[in-house]
C-alpha cells in the first residue's frame, strides 16, 4: 500500500485544491487548464483525454475511442482514430483488460515483437517515448474516460503514481459530467483556419474559390474540410455547416 509520505505536503496541498476545482468544473476550457496544472508536479510534454463506451466494446470491438485534445499532436489522433490503432495498441488493450494505470515501458516489455508495433513506431519517430496511461470507469460501468500523459522520459516512481491516481479520478469525472451536459449542444473543437473554411462554405463557395480567398492551395483546404467535417460528424459540406449553424459553431 502507498504511503502519503511519498509525496511532499505542497503536492497533497496542490492535489486537493485541484479535487476540490474539479467538482466545480464549468467547461472544457476550463478542464484543460486544471489537467495542465499536474505539469506543475510532474514532467510531461503532451497529454488527451479520451471516453470508452465499453458497452459497445462488447458488442463492436471495432469501436474507436473518443478523444478530446488537451496537448497533443491532433494529426496523430486523427490518423490514430482514421486508421483503426486502437485496434493493435496494446496499452490501450491492457488498460480495457486491467483498468488500471499502464506504464508504456512495462506493457512493452511484456508484449511480443513491441519494438515493431507501428502505433509505437510513430510515437518514437514523433519523440514520444514514455507515457503513463490511466483509467477511470463511470458509475455503473458503461464508460471509461482515459487518461495519457506522454513525453520523452516520464519520471516511472511511486510519487508519479500517487500523483496520477489522486488527480485522475475527480478530473476524469469531471470530464465525464461535461460530456453529459453537453449533449443537446456538443462542443466542437475547430481550428482558426477551418473555421474560415467553414465561413466560406456557409456563403457557398467552392473548394477553388476558397482556396483564392485564404491564398492556400486547393488541396489544403480539402483537407481542412475533411478534417471539420469529421470532427462535426457530417456526411456532406451542407450537413457541416447545418451542424455548425445549429450548435453556434458560426453565426448566420
Amino acid at each position: 500500500m502507498r504511503d502519503l509520505k511519498d509525496i511532499s505536503k505542497k503536492d497533497a496541498l496542490d492535489l486537493l485544491d485541484m479535487i476540490n476545482a474539479s467538482l466545480f468544473c464549468p467547461s472544457f476550457e476550463a478542464l484543460n487548464a486544471l489537467v495542465l496544472r499536474l505539469d506543475n508536479l510532474f514532467f510531461f510534454e503532451h497529454v488527451f483525454c479520451g471516453m470508452i463506451d465499453l458497452k459497445e466494446v462488447i458488442t463492436n470491438p471495432d469501436a474507436p475511442p473518443k478523444f478530446f485534445n488537451i496537448r497533443y499532436s491532433e494529426e496523430y489522433l486523427q490518423r490514430y482514430l482514421a486508421g483503426k490503432y486502437h485496434l493493435d495498441d496494446p496499452v490501450y488493450h491492457s488498460l480495457l483488460r486491467t483498468f488500471q494505470t499502464q506504464n508504456w515501458a512495462e506493457v512493452g516489455k511484456q508484449t511480443p515483437d513491441f519494438h515493431r508495433n507501428h502505433v509505437f513506431g510513430e510515437l518514437r519517430d514523433m519523440g514520444y517515448n514514455d507515457g503513463l496511461t490511466c483509467g477511470v470507469r463511470n458509475i455503473d460501468f458503461t464508460q471509461l474516460s482515459i487518461f495519457s500523459f506522454v513525453g520523452q522520459k516520464i519520471e516511472n516512481c511511486i510519487r508519479t503514481r500517487m500523483i496520477i491516481d489522486y488527480a485522475a479520478p475527480s478530473l476524469l469525472m469531471a470530464y465525464m459530467r461535461l460530456i453529459q451536459d453537453n449533449k443537446e449542444s456538443p462542443e466542437y473543437r475547430l481550428t482558426p483556419r477551418e473555421l474560415e473554411i467553414l465561413k466560406q462554405l456557409k456563403e457557398g463557395k467552392t473548394s477553388w474559390e476558397i482556396s483564392m480567398i485564404l491564398n492556400i492551395s486547393e488541396r489544403t483546404v480539402k483537407f481542412h474540410i475533411a478534417n471539420l467535417m469529421q470532427k462535426l460528424d457530417a456526411i456532406n459540406r451542407t450537413q457541416a455547416v447545418a451542424i455548425a449553424l445549429q450548435n453556434r459553431v458560426i453565426d448566420l
